[in-house]
């Protein structure tokens, strides 16, 4: 599975320029034009889900990821905007839109959340049954933005977001040329179906 942020239309012919479709052959994109773009690549089926996000700005793909033996993953690729400036108010509409954990599918929220713990908002996505996967490892303080700069990375801001009842395994950050966050590798162990 993987999220991706800021996704554009180049960006999309590029990646399967690359070949990732034949790898992860199931998508949900919603390319859009500078950072507001978005997706979701899979190895396994999805369905597209309601948007959840607020109608104004950045996209968050949404979906359910239907694995064999496993109870069914909604997952979204998170990215409200940034919590400058007049994005405030939108950021915060973003991160209270998120949908809570728990329920018949297990949820996973993955991407450039914008925030660290220090943040409230971010705490109250949290507090909706959430448990942060780098936290889990004791990776929570490993910076991943910004990346490829002068200076090395300083804050943690890109996040997964892991319903309890998923058993997280490893995190790590990877630098990854042309892009100013770092890559987080999540390595997730699903619960057996919940029938």
């Amino acid at each position: 599975m993987l999220s991706v942020q800021e996704l554009t239309p180049w960006a999309v012919n590029a990646l399967e320029r690359e070949g990732l479709e034949q790898i992860l052959p199931y998508t949900h994109l919603m390319p859009r034009p500078a950072a507001t773009g978005g997706g979701l690549y899979s190895r396994f089926p999805l369905t597209v889900l309601p948007d959840f996000a607020p109608g104004r700005g950045h996209v968050m793909p949404y979906a359910r990821l239907l694995i064999p033996g496993a109870p069914p993953v909604d997952i979204a690729a998170v990215h409200p905007v940034n919590p400058v400036k007049q994005g405030t108010k939108q950021w915060r509409a973003g991160m209270a839109s998120m949908p809570a954990a728990g329920g018949d599918a297990i949820r996973i929220m993955a991407g450039d959340f914008n925030a660290t713990l220090d943040h409230p908002e971010f705490r109250q996505v949290l507090g909706k049954g959430y448990v942060d996967a780098a936290e889990a490892v004791g990776a929570g303080l490993v910076p991943t933005w910004p990346a490829n700069w002068s200076t090395p990375p300083m804050i943690t801001i890109d996040h997964v977001l892991v319903d309890p009842r998923v058993q997280v395994l490893a995190v790590d950050a990877h630098t990854i040329r042309d892009t100013d966050h770092r890559a987080l590798f999540t390595d997730l162990r699903l619960p057996a179906s919940l029938s």
